[in-house]
């Protein structure tokens, strides 16, 4: 295994919860960990690396109780599944995606999901 293998952590809300997400956070500000990220409408694949400053962000974005506000600090493209007039997550299920990138929460509140 390489150091940046053994140095590297892997982020994702979808295996085991955020909290073990936040717990495995880089522990100094050499270190670099990948983030995973499936979001409504796209994915980042196996991760991007991202560095202490950034995973500490996610981390405090995601600490209970979640809203809109502290999450779209994370910075994500479709800020985590979020509606922002509804103040609430939605999964990909929920988010009514068009072909244009246009997404609709299940109260029709519109937003652009395109990552692009």
């Amino acid at each position: 295994m390489d150091t940046h293998s053994r140095s590297s952590r892997l982020l994702s809300a979808d295996r085991g919860g955020i909290e073990d997400a936040v717990d495995r956070r880089p522990r100094d500000a050499g270190q670099s960990v990948d983030l995973a990220a499936e979001g409504v409408a796209s994915s980042n694949g196996y991760g991007d690396p991202i560095g202490a400053s950034q995973a500490g962000r996610i981390a405090q974005a995601f600490r209970h109780p979640l809203g809109f506000a502290q999450v779209y600090m994370a910075g994500f493209p479709d800020d985590a599944g979020f509606c922002k007039d509804c103040n609430a997550p939605y999964c990909s299920r929920h988010w009514h995606v068009s072909e244009s990138g246009t997404g609709y929460c299940p109260r029709r509140h519109g937003r652009s999901l395109d990552p692009r």
